[in-house]
């Protein structure tokens, strides 16, 4: 009861801290694609976008069953990968140590990680990056270190992690390459034991890829999907494709503050470990961190970086080298003061995380598309909740919704119904068209019922007992085109066309014959 006593302490915690502040709605344009995923799988439709996250998905919609919720549903999932996180580093933290009230107490540091605790409260793939690594690095430990007889599980867990998240097999690829082989020597009993692990994750990683595949229509088809899908969100950012040395430089940059950040104060303690000669790590250790945090932090910085919660993968591990550092630097009165040191001012930053008062626009300059504090989240339920009320005033079988994504004021996936995805999956039964311009052609998505069609063209055929347009934009020509202001709170515009069969917008002909 005593050993079980503190990691039931440390999941209470954990789920106090996180229950209260959980978004309402869906949080951000990938948060819709996920829920989307979860009534219809089809990454061609980005439902959700490529690689898809095929055991996520359908973790989700299994605790659905239960909650009837698709926000909730993934929040929860988080939450339970959060748990499972939280315990791997109190076994990681017990491990340096070799003390379980320290260990203990050093879970405090993981359980008010302003970053972590936030990637917590809404629906988003990145704590999924968080358990796994943690997983991974402690597995590969207690393989090479403890020699403990563990490949199989490691096997095992690697295939299903992929499930979860396919990014995870270029990250720590290298890591099980090197749990596989560190010690081998060509004697039939360990050629016996690698097969036999190629075996293990073999099995378990097609039970889960061949369902995939055919869910999405096929191996190849997965393969296109996916590869055009990192082609393009790379494009300007990767050295593969001679991005400009001022887009890389500026990665980098943002991928250390993005470390130093998320790892919050341990952050020091892990670059003392890095630099400081007089902390002796040992080969095998120092090769396990090395494969652990290099692969992430390469691609980050030279491949691609393309929201703060990538940094997952790196940060729990780089947190672990910060307790390394500590149990190598002090004694173990000295440790507990230390670690209360750190959980103290960290403390105020969780605190302000919550309130708003600190936000990354500081620290994580054209990095993130949002803040990581509470408020921010708190907001966007605020926003989404009073749209939908002001949205709903209008009869949907004679109102018709019109969002820009080429306006100058306009960013598409900032607010509620400026992104095309929420007001899609929340106001299904209304016809809303997203108006855009690609460079070359006027183009338009047409959403309705959660279904979306790309449409070439500035013609917009729109249904014929159409009455009311709600515009929504940021006060853009709106009164040259005869709108009218309808609300203060986000910029809704009505315009009445019972008796028109046509009108103009931004070059755009709207004509009642759908």
């Amino acid at each position: 009861m005593k050993k079980i006593l503190p990691i039931v302490i440390l999941i209470l915690l954990l789920i106090v801290l996180r229950i209260p502040f959980v978004t309402q709605y869906l949080f951000d344009w990938d948060a819709v694609q996920l829920a989307l995923g979860m009534d219809e799988f089809n990454i061609e439709k980005h439902q959700p976008h490529p690689p898809g996250y095929f055991l996520y998905i359908y973790f989700a919609k299994f605790i659905n069953i239960f909650l009837d919720n698709s926000n909730l549903a993934m929040i929860m999932e988080n939450i339970i990968l959060s748990i499972i996180a939280l315990l791997i580093f109190y076994l990681i933290a017990k491990k340096i140590f070799k003390n379980e009230f320290l260990g203990f107490l050093a879970s405090f540091i993981f359980i008010t990680n302003p970053f972590i605790w936030f990637h917590s409260e809404f629906a988003n793939i990145y704590i999924i990056d968080l358990c796994f690594s943690l997983i991974y690095f402690y597995t590969s430990y207690l393989i090479i270190i403890q020699n403990k007889n563990l490949l199989w599980l490691f096997s095992s867990l690697f295939a299903l992690g992929i499930g979860f998240r396919q990014s995870l097999v270029i990250f720590f690829l290298p890591l099980y390459i090197y749990a596989c082989l560190f010690d081998f020597k060509f004697t039939k009993s360990k050629i016996k034991k690698i097969l036999l692990n190629v075996l293990i994750f073999s099995i378990v990683f097609l039970c889960w890829f061949i369902p995939n595949s055919i869910v999405v229509g096929g191996f190849i088809k997965l393969l296109g999907i996916s590869k055009n899908q990192f082609l393009a969100s790379s494009k300007t950012t990767s050295i593969l494709s001679m991005a400009k040395i001022e887009a890389l430089g500026g990665q980098f940059f943002n991928t250390f503050k993005l470390l130093i950040y998320s790892s919050s104060l341990l952050s020091l303690f892990s670059f003392i470990a890095i630099f400081y000669k007089k902390i002796k790590i040992s080969k095998k250790n120092s090769i396990i961190f090395l494969l652990s945090i290099l692969p992430s932090f390469l691609f980050y910085s030279l491949i691609h970086l393309g929201k703060i919660g990538y940094i997952m993968t790196i940060s729990g591990i780089f947190m672990t080298l910060g307790l390394f550092t500590i149990n190598k630097l002090f004694k173990e009165s000295s440790r507990i003061i230390i670690i209360l040191f750190i959980i103290i001012l960290q403390l105020p930053l969780f605190i302000y995380g919550i309130d708003g008062f600190i936000t990354n626009k500081t620290l994580l300059i054209n990095v993130s598309p949002y803040d990581v504090s509470y408020l921010n989240l708190k907001n966007s339920d605020l926003r989404i909740r009073k749209t939908i009320y002001e949205i709903k005033k209008y009869d949907p079988d004679d109102t018709i919704l019109i969002t820009e994504a080429d306006s100058p004021y306009i960013i598409p996936k900032s607010n509620f119904i400026k992104n095309m995805r929420l007001g899609g999956y929340y106001l299904p039964k209304y016809h809303l068209y997203n108006i855009f311009n690609d460079g070359q052609n006027k183009k338009y998505y047409y959403i309705n019922n959660k279904k979306t069609n790309l449409i070439n063209s500035s013609r917009v055929s729109i249904p014929t007992n159409t009455k009311n347009i709600l515009l929504i934009t940021d006060n853009f020509n709106y009164d040259i085109y005869d709108f009218k202001k309808n609300s203060g709170f986000e910029e809704i515009f009505h315009k009445r066309i019972e008796n028109q069969n046509e009108f103009e917008y931004l070059g755009y002909t709207f004509i009642k014959n759908l």
